[in-house]
């Protein structure tokens, strides 16, 4: 949402009843009011994320660029009648006048917007025999009654859902069952106009009743059809509840203003509030005993003075208040002039004013403006109702201030952790990875046993140091999605095919179930639904003994290019103390919290998969199956794609027949461990490599020699990983190898930086045999074209 609207502005739109907006030139939206947002469905905050783009079928284009040609040629368009994509998928017929706005030197664009549904449904009304979709996903009540005997033949979704009566119980009701203040005879008088033709629509208000007894405020416009073969009266409502309420509140507020006004020497001879009155020039008439108190001057000093003294800019004042009067279109109370009122209590806040005092001292007040007119309409004077807010903006200050130290320390928090990962992975690469290695020996038993104590000590460290890292990111709201292209269907089996190789030493199987009609190809944020997945079968895995582990992907609630995706995670393990299944979810905490727990880990992972699934606006749920184990769910929306763009990296990748006959990996790393380790691994799956201990050695090398895949370290000194892959990006382009990222960064931005210079993938450290064999085989197959 934009953030150079007062409060004022915004309250004002606010209280509307015509939905308007105001989006940049690119079409994304900056501010809505609320009638905007129920228009089409979604909750503000869910529209400050869409773009005009998003709710517009797409067979407006070639009308939408005459409107942009419109806009910039004379700065206006409209009126224009198009539709909205509801967010249930409807289509809402609308009509739309716009213009050009300037604010803080930026051009925007204003809209008003009216819905014409009852326009539309007016046009087909005449033959309602197929009962049109328009109508029964109507956003307003529509009902259909008999033109003799009044009975309701048809009612629409939101006519039923809103009075309460299902479509049997209607069907044998009248209107007159659900207007308490309308008898037959009264009804009949209103609609007489209709049957002797004089007219082709009514409108009035009344009041429906529901079937539960509660009431609404409706505004009806009724007009003749044919249904069925009937002659019918077509009712087409608006409950305008909210519209009554506010002009019963403005109404109290100009009855409230009326009689203070009555009351004006009353008030000003004995009020604790310093009230000024001035006349259209500006010079004081009135100036109390208050206001003598309040701003040190005596009321002899101030009488037939001019107000600049008190106010900070009284011709901007004067300004402002003539533009409020006309979006408000108050009505005006006559006859008096400019009443100010300074007070410690609780009245309107539209914008911040400053005053002044006689002894030159400033103050804040939240200030309230408007023009008084005579009956003729004629502006006589202004009034203005003021209150002091210097505490107030003290304890604001402070707030502020207060908040900024906390983000400075959780932003030194989270850099430090950050900088500890990283330090922590690279001594860890080289534990974790010559364990691998001698666990592959032939070596005594006893050894065997204690080296995989060492891995599953380490496994354990680095998943906690991945879980504290993770949690420190989201709180810090620092964590944000990077929505991209990706195989669906490919990341689930790649997920599964890294943790079969944790489950040689258990009876256990995992296996995939993918539904026909889930797309394989997604816009949405790849990482984060990777890592929830590994989280849950993690999980699978640690607390199943023996039995399997089944994964379910599926699809469902089509809607245009956008679907539902389900996956599911069962196990045949312990399952879920019902009292725990919710309590689950929160950080630091498992569900066996005692010291003699079975189970290890912080407590954080399941807390994590929550907190990224409310990022993405997805849910995570867990439920305990009937034979044993328990089945965690995660429900995400998503945009499906018939096909990868060309942007996304894929094995398209082209390599020219010199690279194609070498067998060389090419290892770019600075730290003579990682080198070790890494290399080592390379040899027991039998590759052949080359070393360079910087990115300006790994250039020299490709001069020399030709690469099928490098194996970039990040950070190095003289020449990173990151300006080396730009470099051999620039030279080789499409010829180029292979790249994947080595980083003890696993920080998501640092991943996302991997991918927007043109690394295809990356390993995070440490790195582990299983890791570096599955990438290896992944890119074995897009060596070439």
């Amino acid at each position: 949402m934009i953030n150079f609207l007062d409060d004022l502005h915004i309250e004002l739109f606010e209280a509307l009843e015509v939905p308007l907006a105001i989006n940049d030139m690119q079409g994304n939206l900056l501010y809505v009011n609320q009638r905007y947002a129920e228009l089409i469905g979604y909750s503000k905050s869910e529209v400050y994320k869409l773009s005009c783009w998003d709710i517009t079928p797409e067979k407006y284009n070639p009308q939408e660029q005459e409107q942009l040609k419109s806009l910039a040629e004379i700065k206006k368009y409209g009126p224009y009648d198009k539709e909205y994509i509801h967010r249930d998928g409807s289509l809402i017929p609308v009509r739309l006048n716009g213009k050009i706005i300037e604010l803080n030197g930026m051009e925007y664009i204003w809209s008003s917007i009216e819905d014409i549904s009852y326009s539309v449904s007016k046009a087909v009304s005449s033959d309602l025999e197929s009962k049109s979709r328009l109508i029964e996903d109507s956003i307003n009540e529509i009902f259909i009654f008999d033109y003799h005997t009044l009975k309701f033949l048809y009612t629409n979704n939101e006519a039923r859902k809103n009075i309460g009566y299902s479509e049997e119980e209607l069907l044998k009701m009248t209107p007159l069952d659900i207007k308490p203040e309308i008898n037959e005879e009264k009804f009949r008088e209103i609609i007489q106009p209709l049957i002797e033709n004089k007219t082709d629509k009514i409108s009035f208000e009344t009041i429906h009743k529901r079937k539960d007894g509660s009431t609404y405020c409706v505004e009806i416009r009724l007009q003749k059809g044919n249904f069925e073969g009937h002659s019918v009266f077509i009712a087409y409502i608006w409950d305008n509840t909210e519209k009554k309420m506010f002009e019963i509140q403005q109404n109290k507020l100009l009855e409230s203003l009326n009689e203070a006004l009555q009351f004006q020497e009353i008030i000003q001879e004995n009020s604790g509030y310093a009230i000024i009155a001035s006349d259209l020039e500006g010079t004081i008439v009135t100036f109390n005993k208050a206001a003598e108190n309040i701003l040190g001057y005596s009321a002899q000093e101030m009488i037939n003075k001019q107000t600049p003294a008190i106010f900070h800019d009284f011709d901007e004042v004067v300004k402002r208040s003539e533009e409020f009067s006309k979006i408000l279109g108050r009505k005006i109370v006559p006859g008096f002039h400019t009443f100010v009122c300074l007070t410690d209590h609780g009245l309107q806040n539209f914008y911040e004013w400053t005053y002044i005092r006689k002894d030159g001292t400033r103050f804040p007040v939240s200030l309230y403006i408007t023009s008084l007119k005579n009956k003729d309409g004629i502006v006589t004077g202004y009034m203005g109702m003021a209150r002091d807010i210097s505490e107030s903006k003290q304890k604001e200050k402070e707030l502020i201030d207060s908040r900024n130290i906390a983000e400075k320390a959780l932003a030194v928090k989270t850099e430090f952790l950050a900088n500890m990962s990283h330090e922590i992975r690279t001594p860890m690469n080289g534990i974790v990875g010559m364990t691998e290695i001698l666990l592959s020996e032939n070596l005594d038993q006893q050894i065997l046993d204690d080296l995989m104590v060492i891995k599953e000590s380490s496994d354990a460290l680095l998943e906690i140091i991945n879980n504290i890292l993770d949690l420190s990111k989201i709180e810090a709201e620092k964590m944000i999605l990077d929505i991209v292209e990706f195989d669906l269907k490919m990341l689930i089996k790649n997920c599964i095919t890294l943790h079969k190789a944790s489950i040689k030493n258990k009876e256990i199987s995992i296996d995939l179930d993918i539904k026909e009609d889930v797309p394989s190809f997604v816009l949405a944020d790849k990482i984060k639904i990777e890592q929830v997945v590994n989280n849950l079968l993690n999980n699978a895995v640690k607390f199943t003994h023996q039995g399997h582990v089944k994964v379910f992907l599926s699809a469902h609630d089509f809607n245009q290019n956008e679907c539902k995706i389900s996956i599911s995670v069962a196990d045949s393990g312990i399952g879920i103390n019902e009292e725990n299944k919710l309590k689950i979810f929160e950080s630091f905490t498992q569900e066996d919290g005692s010291t003699t727990r079975r189970f290890g880990g912080t407590g954080l992972g399941l807390s994590i998969c929550k907190k990224l699934m409310n990022l993405m606006d997805g849910e995570i749920s867990v439920e305990n199956l009937p034979k044993g184990g328990a089945e965690f769910k995660i429900e995400l929306r998503v945009k499906y794609l018939d096909k990868l763009s060309a942007k996304v990296p894929t094995s398209t990748i082209k390599r020219d027949k010199k690279a194609d006959k070498s067998g060389n990996i090419l290892v770019v790393e600075d730290n003579e461990i990682n080198r070790k380790v890494v290399c080592s691994m390379l040899t027991k799956m039998g590759h052949h490599f080359e070393i360079a201990s910087n990115g300006l050695e790994a250039i020299e090398k490709l001069k020399e020699q030709s690469f099928k895949l490098i194996l970039m370290d990040c950070h190095m000194p003289i020449l990173d990983g990151f300006m080396a892959t730009t470099k051999i990006i620039e030279l080789y382009g499409e010829n180029r190898p292979v790249i994947i990222a080595l980083t003890a960064s696993a920080m998501p931005e640092d991943i996302q930086r991997c991918f927007k210079i043109g690394m295809d993938d990356f390993l995070s450290k440490p790195i582990n045999h299983q890791k570096l064999k599955f990438i290896l085989a992944k890119y074995a197959e897009k060596k070439t074209a």
